[in-house]
Order: C-alpha cells, then structure tokens, then sequence
C-alpha cells in the first residue's frame, strides 16, 4: 500500500510540475525593417533634418536623419521652379560647390512608404512645408 502511495505521489507531482520553455532570441531586424520602423516613428514628426549628398547612380541627392542614420529621400514638388524643394536644391547645389555639405532642417511631412531606386536602394519622400531659417 504504501509502494502505492509514492506511485501516486510521484504521479501527480510530475504531471503538475511546469517546464519553462525555452525563450527563442528575437531575430535581428533587417535593414528594411529597421528603416520601415523608424520610418513610421518619423512619420508623426515635422521638424526633420536633410543632407545634401548626390550620388551619381540616380538615387535622390538628400538624406534624411533618422536617429544616427541617414536614409535617402526624395522632395515632393522638386520639378516645380518656386517649390519650397526647388529652393531648398539651388541653395544645397549652390552650398557644395563652395565645398559645403549642408544640413538643412525643414518642417516637412514624411511618406513613411519605402521605394527603391538604382540598385534597389531604399528610399522615403518628403514634402516640405517650409524650409528652417538656417
């Protein structure tokens, strides 16, 4: 009987005991996913900082700051000559050929969507609403 007893016993405490199952590590976020996500942050924000860095693959020539990146992107209305992003290029082109790389802060709102460029570059737009002083 009492053989029968500590079967029981032992029974019942292996069925209530509890396993923690193993955590599985997150999976690092890709480069788009990380880009898409701190995207979607800057999105809620206007008060944005631009770059001017052309490149000669056909990617747009500004880069937005985005924490400590800079992530391509392309101005809204940048075809239309008195567009707030047609002054914001004359002044960048005008800024590097004396030698300057000029960081331009704007009041903009961002296209949080990703497109691609030469080379499946990604990049975000962004239509200025008003440039800074600066």
């Amino acid at each position: 009987m009492r053989a029968l007893f500590f079967i029981l016993i032992s029974i019942v405490t292996a069925a209530c005991a509890t396993t923690t199952p193993k955590e599985e590590a997150p999976q690092p976020l890709s480069y788009e996913d990380e880009i898409r996500q701190a995207a979607n942050v800057m999105a809620a924000q206007t008060h944005l900082v631009l770059r001017y860095n052309p490149v000669t693959c056909g990617c747009p020539a500004f880069e937005l700051q985005i924490g400590s990146r800079w992530v391509r992107v392309a101005l809204e209305q940048l075809k239309k000559p008195d567009s707030a992003a047609a002054k914001l290029m004359s002044k960048a082109i005008s800024a590097n050929k004396k030698g300057h790389v000029g960081h331009y802060k704007i009041k903009g709102e961002l296209d949080d969507s990703l497109n691609r460029c030469a080379g499946r570059a990604i990049y975000l737009s962004v239509a200025i609403l008003e440039p800074s002083p600066k």
